[in-house]
C-alpha cells in the first residue's frame, strides 16, 4: 500500500503552488510549465524525482492543450518531432541521471532565467521550415527535455516557419509537446527511474496544473499581453528562487 506519509512531507505545499502557478502560466503562454516547476522542485526532491513528478503532472495537457491544436497541425511536422524529440530524450536522459543534482539544479535556474531574458528582449532564431530543421528542432528540444527535464529554452527561442510561420508548422509542434510529455514518462518508467514518492506527488500535482492550465486559458482571452508578461515573471522569479546560491 502507498505510503500516504510522503505526501505530509516539506515541500509539498510548495510543489503544489508551483503546480498551480507553472499550469496557469502554461494556460496563458502556451509553454513554459516547467520553467516554474521545475526550479522549486529541484529545491525538495532529487533532479529525477523532480522531473518526474512534473511529468506525471503535465499529462493533463493530453486533455487540456492537445485538443486545441489537433485539428490545425501540419502532421508532417507532428510525426517530426515526435519521432525526433524520443532520440533526443534517448541521448539527453543520461545528463539527468548521471549529473551532480547541485550542477544540474543549477544549469536548469540558469536556462530558466536566460530564458526569460531572451524571449523579454524579443529574441528567436528562425529556422527555415523543412524537413532537416523539424528534425533539428525535435532533436534539440529532446535532448533539453531528457537531460534538464524541459524544452521550453529550445521551442521558446527557436521558431520553424517562413515570414509569419505557417499555422500548421506552429500547431504541429504545439500538439507535439503533450505527446513527448507522455514519452518522457515511457523512458523514465522503462529505465526504473520512478519512485513511489515522485509518483505519488506526481499524481498529486495532477489535477492542480490541469486546473491551473484551465484558468490560464481562460485569463489569456481577457487582456493576452498583460498575462502573458506577468507568466514571464513568475518564470524569472521561480528560477532565481531556486538557485542553489540562493537557497
Amino acid at each position: 500500500m502507498p505510503d500516504l506519509g510522503l505526501l505530509l512531507a516539506p515541500g509539498t505545499g510548495v510543489l503544489l503552488a508551483a503546480g498551480a502557478v507553472s499550469g496557469i502560466g502554461l494556460g496563458i503562454a502556451g509553454f513554459g510549465a516547467a520553467l516554474v516547476f521545475l526550479p522549486l522542485a529541484m529545491i525538495h526532491l532529487p533532479p529525477v524525482e523532480a522531473v518526474t513528478v512534473f511529468t506525471i503532472a503535465a499529462l493533463g495537457t493530453l486533455a487540456t492543450s492537445a485538443p486545441r491544436h489537433a485539428a490545425a497541425a501540419d502532421r508532417r511536422t507532428t510525426v517530426s518531432i515526435l519521432a525526433c524529440g524520443a532520440l533526443g530524450m534517448v541521448v539527453g536522459l543520461p545528463i539527468l541521471v548521471s549529473a551532480e543534482p547541485y550542477l544540474l539544479r543549477t544549469a536548469v535556474c540558469v536556462l530558466g532565467v536566460a530564458t526569460v531574458v531572451a524571449l523579454g528582449m524579443g529574441l528567436r532564431y528562425r529556422l527555415p521550415d523543412g524537413r532537416w530543421s523539424r528534425a533539428l528542432l525535435g532533436t534539440l528540444a529532446g535532448t533539453s527535455w531528457g537531460a534538464f527535464g524541459m524544452a521550453a529554452p529550445v521551442v521558446a527561442l527557436v521558431r520553424l516557419g517562413c515570414r509569419g510561420e505557417p499555422r500548421g508548422t506552429r500547431e504541429g509542434v504545439a500538439l507535439a509537446l503533450p505527446m513527448l510529455n507522455g514519452l518522457m514518462l515511457a523512458l523514465l518508467a522503462g529505465g526504473g527511474l520512478l519512485t513511489e514518492r515522485a509518483v505519488l506527488l506526481g499524481l498529486l500535482a495532477l489535477p492542480v496544473l490541469t486546473a491551473g492550465t484551465l484558468l490560464g486559458q481562460a485569463l489569456r482571452r481577457r487582456r493576452a499581453d498583460l498575462w502573458q508578461a506577468a507568466a514571464l515573471v513568475a518564470a524569472a522569479l521561480a528560477a532565481m528562487t531556486g538557485l542553489p546560491a540562493l537557497v
